[in-house]
């Protein structure tokens, strides 16, 4: 009926948390929720806190952004899939940041519906993705103290699931099958104690994960506390995952569908502003934005990095030097950041203005995550794959100057970032010099302006701008 089992993996090195929190893991179609409703009904159980359900927004603005048909091209499924599961990692560990870390400041139990455990078996259900970075990334998150394995057969799971025709149901066989398998793989790597409990008819699961978690929780809580936590969290949903979202996952694993969406009538006149860090993006932008001349352009900026914090926040207890944003899991984890974090920039402060008849001027385009990705790991092939969706502005404007020019501009307002040091942005300048003839070709125009001196730069700029007007 149940096996519990204690495996070790090889990485040790655990993350400590005051209260106990025990994942719940299972396929779509299984009865975690119930589960969960239902240990929460005994005394031992009832002050239990529960995020709130995951929110998948990389994964989404794919389904949005992305041309769905081209998964269906061989020689790019790989590339979808790659990009696939750096979102879902991503929007994992914005997920922990968020929702689940602070939740870990109380002795109190926390129920975990979307954990590690989940995103590796989604991790195996990948075909041709063996990316150690990504799988470096997720380990860097919490361990469950716990987790509780509802193992259910997939005919029983598809029974249960609210499929709306036979199409749907021979779509998602396939996508059940291999995430039934994906998971013992991972349990068996798991640094924690793992309850497998069959969902059966004749099985009264809740009773039995009852019976296992009091137990455990003996071992681990003294006594329930009941001090103040934010209710937001104790009342969060128990849905398994999200309602529809393997919905969502289907057409990039196996490509059967194309997402229907209405094709851009691109209007706008897009100016990106694009070069190393302290060569002056910022500051054209800024002076655009205050010129009369340009009164009625869009002048936007990205103004969230969420992903680029949750890996900051991931590896938080090792300390990055330099080195470390030009090689290992850690740089390419911010390469894949940076790059999501461009494309909600692009979707929430770019594509709005696209189909108006306006001049937008961007402080920095896909060239700009595109060369930083190839900086060191070289990941600007994958990177301007993922960006494929983003048209090519009408103007380029590289604002060109020396790393240690820059070094020095960034020092008089401040300080030095960790990626803001010299090897960094020498790397970054290689790599812009690298990636011009490939973007250029597929550009409209790409201008360069040397911004040794600002106001000379200003109205090169201006005079650019000029002309595409």
């Amino acid at each position: 009926m149940e096996n519990l089992t204690t495996d070790v993996v090889a990485n040790s090195d655990r993350k400590s948390t005051h209260g106990p929190n025990i994942a719940f893991s299972c396929i779509d179609g299984a009865v975690k929720a119930t589960v969960i409703n239902e240990l929460k009904r005994f005394p031992i159980f009832h002050h239990a806190l529960i995020p709130q359900e995951a929110h998948f927004s990389n994964l989404e603005r794919l389904a949005r952004l992305k041309p769905i048909h081209a998964a269906r091209v061989s020689d790019q499924k790989q590339a979808f899939e790659l990009e696939l599961r750096w979102a879902e990692a991503l929007d994992t560990c914005v997920y922990y940041k968020n929702f689940i870390k602070p939740l870990f400041i109380s002795e109190r139990p926390v129920f975990l519906g979307w954990s590690v455990p989940c995103f590796l078996a989604w991790l195996g259900v990948a075909r041709g993705v063996n990316d150690f970075s990504l799988t470096d990334l997720i380990k860097q998150l919490p361990t469950p103290d716990f987790t509780v394995y509802i193992d259910v057969d997939v005919s029983d799971a598809l029974a249960r699931m609210p499929i709306a025709d036979e199409v749907e149901r021979e779509e998602l066989l396939p996508l059940l099958q291999l995430l039934h398998q994906s998971f013992p793989l991972v349990l068996e790597t798991l640094l924690c104690p793992v309850l497998q409990v069959r969902d059966k008819q004749d099985i009264d699961v809740p009773s039995v994960v009852r019976e296992k978690l009091e137990t455990f929780l003996a071992q681990k809580v003294s006594s329930a506390k009941s001090e103040t936590v934010d209710n937001a969290a104790t009342q969060g949903s128990v849905a398994n995952v999200s309602a529809d979202l393997w919905r969502r996952r289907l057409p990039w694993t196996f490509g059967f569908r194309t997402l229907q969406t209405a094709k851009l009538q691109r209007q706008a006149k897009v100016v990106a502003l694009c070069g190393l860090d302290g060569s002056g993006k910022s500051s054209f932008l800024e002076r655009l934005r205050q010129d009369p001349r340009f009164s009625r352009a869009v002048c936007v900026s990205k103004r969230s990095r969420e992903n680029v914090d949750s890996v900051l926040d991931a590896y938080s207890t090792y300390e990055t030097a330099a080195d470390d944003y030009l090689q290992g899991s850690f740089a390419e984890a911010i390469r894949w950041a940076y790059a999501f974090d461009f494309l909600r920039f692009y979707e929430e402060e770019v594509l709005p203005h696209l189909e108006r008849d306006v001049l937008i001027i961007s402080d920095r385009w896909s060239a700009c995550a595109i060369s930083y990705a190839e900086a060191g790991v070289c990941l600007g092939g994958e990177i301007y794959e993922l960006l494929s969706c983003v048209p090519p502005p009408d103007l380029t404007i590289y604002l060109e100057v020396e790393p240690a020019v820059a070094v020095r501009r960034i020092l008089k307002r401040g300080y030095l970032k960790t990626n803001e040091h010299l090897d960094v942005l020498q790397s970054c300048a290689e790599a812009y010099e690298n990636w011009w003839p490939k973007l250029s070709s597929q550009q409209a125009r790409v201008e360069r302006v040397i911004n040794d001196e600002f106001e000379s730069a200003y109205r090169r700029v201006v005079a650019l701008i000029d002309q595409l007007q």
